[in-house]
Parts: C-alpha cells; sequence; structure tokens
C-alpha cells in the first residue's frame, strides 16, 4: 500500500511540474484513477482486515458537511430551481474534481500509512522526488534540459507542453506575432474539468481537446475570440447568465482563424464565426442558426 501512495505523490508532483496532466477520458486523469484505485484497495484492506480507527474524527466530520452542502446545493440547482444555462454534468465533473477528489487524497494520504516504517518509508521517498524535482529545476533554469517550450519576456514567461507546445512550434510568424505575449497565471492556462487544455495571450488563446500528444491544437485570434468569449444561452444568443469559450454552444474551435475572400473564419464544434476587417461585422452562427455576436 505504501508504495501505491509513493506511486501517487510522485505522479502529483510530476503532472505538477512539467505541467503535463494525461487524461483518460473526460474528468478522468491517470492521477485521478491511480487515486481511486488507492481509495479502492484501502477500503477493500478496511474490510477484510477489519481494523478501521477513525483519526481525527473532527476534520472528517468537516469534510463531510463540506461535501454534503455542496452536493445538496447541486441537486437543489440542477432538479429544483432548473436554471436554463446551468450545466448540471459540468458542475458536477467541477464539484468531483475541485472538492470530492481532494477529500479522497486526504482520506487515502491519512490511512495507507499505518505504522513507523509506513511513514519513515513515505517520508524519505517524498524527500527523493521532492530532491529530484529540485535538480531537474535547476538544470532546467541553466539550459542543461529542456521542460517544455518557454516563451514570452523574462518574469513573464510560461512553459507550454502537449499539443499546445506543438501547435505554437508550428505556428507561422504571423500568427505569433498576432498571438502576442502570453498571460500567465491559472486563470490564462491549465486544463479545464472537460479535459481541454489551454494557454491564453494578449491577442489571442491556444486550446486542445485534452493533453495528449497527438491531439489537435488551434490558434483562436482577436475579434474572433472576443465573440466565442461572449457569454450565450444554449441557442447561441448572448445571455449574461450563459456559457462562453469551450463550455458555451458553440464548444471548442476546429481550425485556426483562416482567411476566406475578404473574410476571417473559424469554425468550432457547433458552429463558426466569421469577422470582416474591413466593415468590421462579425457573424456568428450557432448549429445553422445566425445569432447575434454580442460585441
Amino acid at each position: 500500500m505504501r508504495w501505491m501512495l509513493v506511486g501517487l505523490i510522485a505522479l502529483l508532483i510530476g503532472t505538477d511540474f512539467t505541467g503535463i496532466n494525461p487524461g483518460l477520458g473526460p474528468g478522468l486523469s491517470v492521477k485521478n484513477a491511480m487515486l481511486y484505485l488507492a481509495v479502492m484497495v484501502l477500503a477493500f484492506r478496511m474490510a477484510l482486515t477489519g481494523g478501521f480507527r477513525l483519526r481525527m474524527p473532527g476534520m472528517h466530520l468537516a469534510w463531510v458537511a463540506w461535501v454534503g452542502y455542496a452536493l445538496l446545493t447541486w441537486l437543489a440547482v440542477s432538479l429544483v430551481l432548473k436554471y436554463h444555462t446551468y450545466e448540471p454534468l459540468a458542475s458536477a465533473m467541477a464539484l468531483k474534481s475541485e472538492l470530492i477528489d481532494c477529500a479522497l487524497y486526504c482520506f487515502v494520504a491519512f490511512y495507507i500509512v499505518q505504522t513507523e516504517d509506513d511513514f519513515r518509508f513515505v517520508l524519505h521517498a517524498l524527500v527523493g522526488v521532492v530532491g529530484i524535482s529540485s535538480v531537474l529545476t535547476l538544470t532546467d533554469l541553466v539550459g542543461i534540459t529542456g521542460l517544455g517550450m518557454k516563451v514570452g519576456e523574462s518574469g513573464a514567461e510560461v512553459t507550454l507542453t502537449g499539443p499546445i507546445a506543438a501547435k505554437y512550434s508550428s505556428a507561422t510568424q504571423s500568427q505569433r506575432d498576432a498571438l502576442g505575449k502570453p498571460l500567465t497565471g491559472d486563470r490564462n492556462a491549465g486544463t479545464r474539468d472537460s479535459g481541454v487544455v489551454f494557454q491564453q495571450f494578449q491577442g489571442g488563446a491556444i486550446t486542445a481537446k485534452n493533453g495528449e500528444a497527438s491531439t489537435p491544437a488551434y490558434i483562436i485570434l482577436g475579434t474572433i475570440r472576443e465573440a466565442w468569449n461572449v457569454p450565450r444561452g444554449p441557442d447561441g444568443t448572448p445571455a449574461v447568465t450563459g456559457t462562453n469559450g469551450s463550455a458555451g454552444p458553440l464548444g471548442l474551435p476546429t481550425s485556426d482563424v483562416n482567411t476566406v475572400g475578404d473574410l476571417q473564419v473559424s469554425t468550432f464544434e457547433h458552429g463558426k464565426i466569421e469577422f470582416n476587417p474591413t466593415t468590421g461585422q462579425v457573424a456568428v452562427t450557432v448549429n445553422d442558426k445566425v445569432v447575434p455576436s454580442g460585441l
């Protein structure tokens, strides 16, 4: 069991360190799959040995209250209030990843370590993993190793990995110029609960359906990105309480911004956006229906 905890710790540090978080499906990453396996094995061990002893009951009660309140709120909004722009499935996935998974990590860390030998083993492994990460960080800083593609200026530099790095590497100079400098911070880069990976730039964004290296990524720019980011209702009509971006009714980009005649055009899973730089007109089509751009 302690080897499983060490593996989970190494995976958590590795995905955070490299920025690579491979997924097995929507809402299920490799590290989450390992977490759920550890929970199942731990539950079976407790059931078979009958040696379960509750530790720090106050903390367990706090987790139960927190998760219970969140679940009741989700059920109330999903089944009773029924907001027309509310997405129960997306909210459930967010609840799982941001709260329930955290509770499971706490549960595993608390109960896998049973003896002093377990504690020493896990502590030594943790020190080793952190030490290796520190060495790799230093070698990366001096240019000996390369962990992803670094873009941006000193002090505002980001590291691109997976399909985002591949797309930026293959982008033309005009596309890079249009994208501009990368934006930093968790809100401007990362992985959505749906598995979508993204990196925001001053003038656009690069997105991909998941973090696998073979997944195609696309560049969305300027006014088309602004129209894509307009909150919209399920029918595509602009709505203050609607959703936008990849979670919106247009879905993910399925092409870069391309020039078609006088227009700049980008296609999406459920529609397209056309922009005329000469006239400034923007046409948004969602599920074959033209809707207001909202700009």
